[in-house]
């Protein structure tokens, strides 16, 4: 399964997966809540990227011509993840993570500005750079953390968390 990044032109991935499963009622659909129970991602690569210009590669959904000022949300109880690369590339800020999920859970309500995030996840951190310094090489880590983004004003605030490195 492939999902094509946001950006004009681009013939780039954001995710390849070998499996990708999605439970939802279809009747929800039709009135309009949009509920995901359960995305199960399993073996693959993701790939988000935010350009010098600050736009990201996620936006996938397209932009509505409707003038509606209701908010879109979108509720995803939970997302299930395992033997996940990841690599996110921040062009406008200078950072550079690359992981391997072993195993993960997400969870969160996402709306047009802001949400709530709650991560679950054991993963390999390659590397870890700001700017050209890395931070963390080639460690196991555990973490469980509370997010709350908000992706306007590119505010994002750990509320709880708990981390585990290798060796630290």
């Amino acid at each position: 399964v492939e999902v094509k990044e946001s950006f004009a032109g681009s013939k780039n991935n954001l995710l390849k997966t070998e499996k990708i499963s999605i439970l939802f009622n279809v009747i929800d659909i039709w009135r309009k809540n949009y509920v995901i129970k359960k995305v199960i991602i399993g073996k693959g690569d993701l790939n988000v990227v935010v350009n010098e210009n600050g736009e990201a590669n996620y936006n996938i959904f397209k932009k509505s011509e409707n003038t509606d000022t209701t908010k879109f949300s979108l509720d995803i109880q939970k997302i299930v993840f395992t033997d996940l690369n990841v690599q996110y590339l921040d062009n406008e800020t200078r950072q550079l993570y690359q992981f391997f999920f072993h195993k993960g859970k997400l969870s969160g309500v996402f709306n047009s500005s802001s949400f709530a995030l709650k991560l679950e996840s054991s993963f390999f951190c390659k590397h870890l750079f700001i700017s050209s310094k890395d931070y963390l090489t080639e460690k196991e880590v555990e973490l469980t953390s509370d997010f709350l983004i908000d992706s306007d004003s590119k505010l994002y605030k750990i509320q709880h968390a708990s981390l585990t490195i290798q060796g630290v």
